[in-house]
């Protein structure tokens, strides 16, 4: 069987402009757990409010919440009727409470058969719990009688039992004295001792510690030095193979230029002088040419053809000569150029082994 008399709900919802009206109303009141209502208003989900009440006993919790705010309390019911009549969200809780009466009772009335029947049970109830206390009442009497004697017989045997504990305790109190007297002095000694021994290891340790530090601080030192020392003399060494390097590729570079303005000249020279040479022998050739010419008619003509020809050979020979002679003059060229190219790159790739060396060290001198 439901105890509820009364139940009220209502919920609505709606879209006002892009943004959604919700509206939810409830109202329970009942025989046992009695009176509660809920009501909750939200305009999209920055608007939000929400109150909770529960009826316990004669009392109300109240629980309202605001956005992120929450308020719990406790009230009496005119608190209540006041705090209904305050809030416009709750005007249907107003107007159930004044109409309250109508809807049933909260409460059942005992009818009169019930009462007797309670009665007489209450009745036996009691004639039983005096029969019991009066047997309870017996069984105590001689309990403590029994106690009593108990007692006596017991307090006997504990006064003879506590002196001869007190004579036990009296010699035992004499020998731990004693016994803590020589383990007093024993451990003044050795305490003495150990606080001797321990303050000579804490000097030794102190001095090795001092002796270690400033071993380390020497070492330190040295290594420092010598790193110092080793990079100053890596500087100085790098310095003076940069500039014995510069001197002797600038010494190399004006060799190369020397030897190749020598060579130049004296291929110069030596064209200067075969042209002179040919020139020379060409003005002979031409001079004997005209007075045998003169000196000799007709029949000489075969003869001078027959020399024509030795003449071309000879002129054939020496162009060939000179030709030989440009050609291994630009196979030399060729040659001392190609040296010269061999000569830097060797000493770039010298420089650059130079470099990656150095860089090695460094990292394994800071390591």
């Amino acid at each position: 069987m439901s105890t509820v008399v009364y139940r009220h709900e209502n919920t609505r919802s709606a879209k006002i402009g892009g943004v959604k009206h919700v509206y939810k109303e409830k109202i329970i009141d009942g025989k046992e757990k009695g009176l509660s209502f809920h009501v909750l208003v939200k305009q999209g989900d920055k608007n939000f409010m929400s109150i909770n009440v529960l009826q316990k006993g004669d009392k109300f919790s109240v629980r309202t919440k605001k956005g992120d705010k929450v308020d719990d309390k406790e009230m009496s019911l005119p608190d209540l009727m006041k705090f209904v009549k305050a809030n416009k969200e709750l005007k249907f809780v107003d107007t159930y409470l004044s109409e309250r009466s109508k809807y049933g009772r909260r409460y059942r009335k005992a009818s009169k058969k019930s009462s007797k029947r309670k009665s007489k049970k209450a009745s036996k109830k009691s004639s039983k719990k005096s029969r019991k206390s009066k047997r309870r009442s017996s069984k105590r009497k001689s309990k403590r009688s029994k106690r009593r004697a108990s007692k006596k017989a017991s307090k006997k045997t504990r006064k003879s039992k506590r002196r001869s504990s007190k004579r036990k305790s009296k010699r035992s109190k004499r020998r731990s004295k004693k016994a803590s007297k020589k383990a007093s002095k024993k451990t003044r000694k050795s305490k003495r001792r150990s606080s001797k021994r321990k303050s000579k290891r804490s000097k030794r340790r102190s001095k090795k510690a001092s002796k270690k530090a400033s071993k380390k601080r020497s070492r330190k030192s040295r290594r420092s030095s010598k790193r110092k020392s080793k990079r100053s003399k890596r500087r100085a060494s790098k310095k003076a193979s940069k500039k014995a390097s510069k001197k002797a590729s600038k010494k190399r570079s004006r060799k190369s230029r020397r030897s190749s303005k020598r060579k130049s000249k004296r291929s110069k020279r030596r064209s200067k002088k075969a042209s002179k040479k040919t020139s020379k022998r060409k003005s002979k050739r031409r001079s004997r040419k005209s007075r045998r010419r003169s000196m000799k008619g007709g029949a000489e003509e075969m003869v001078g053809g027959a020399r024509r020809r030795r003449r071309s050979k000879k002129t054939s020979k020496r162009k060939s000569k000179r030709r030989s002679s440009k050609r291994k003059s630009k196979r030399s060229k060729r040659r001392a150029s190609k040296k010269a190219s061999k000569k830097t790159s060797k000493r770039r790739r010298s420089r650059k082994t130079s470099k990656k060396t150095s860089k090695r060290r460094r990292r394994r001198s800071r390591k």
